[in-house]
C-alpha cells in the first residue's frame, strides 16, 4: 500500500528536482539583531518604537533580537527583558518594573502635596 503511495510522490519529486536551488552557505537567522544604547529614561529605540529596559542598563549598549512576535533585550550573554513586539511605528512600551528603581532615586517624585 505505502509503496504505491510513495511511487506517485517520487515521480512528482523527480519532475521538480531540477527546479530546486542549492541551500545557502550559512543558516538564515530567525531574528533581526538591533544594537541600541539605553537612554537616561531607561528606554531604547527598536524599529522606530520605544521600549523600556531595566534601569541598571542606563548608558549601556544592548542588543535587541526582534523575533516574529517578541523582542528580547540582551546585555552580554544575559537576557535582560522580553516583551511583545510593537507592530507599527512611534509606539511606546513602558513597563513599570523597569522604571520604578530610577523613579525612587529621584528626590520628591513620590512626595504627597
Amino acid at each position: 500500500m505505502f509503496t504505491q503511495l510513495n511511487k506517485d510522490c517520487q515521480a512528482c519529486f523527480a519532475q521538480k528536482r531540477d527546479q530546486l536551488r542549492a541551500l545557502p552557505d550559512r543558516r538564515l537567522e530567525s531574528y533581526k539583531r538591533v544594537e541600541a544604547r539605553v537612554s537616561k529614561g531607561n528606554t531604547i529605540r527598536v524599529q522606530k518604537n520605544c521600549c523600556s529596559v531595566p534601569s541598571q542598563l542606563i548608558g549601556m549598549m544592548v542588543v535587541a533580537h526582534v523575533l516574529a512576535e517578541m523582542i528580547e533585550v540582551w546585555f552580554g550573554q544575559r537576557r535582560m527583558a522580553r516583551m511583545p513586539r510593537l507592530r507599527s511605528q512611534s509606539k511606546h512600551r513602558i513597563e513599570y518594573c523597569h522604571v520604578i528603581d530610577s523613579l525612587v532615586k529621584m528626590p520628591g517624585v513620590f512626595a504627597h502635596n
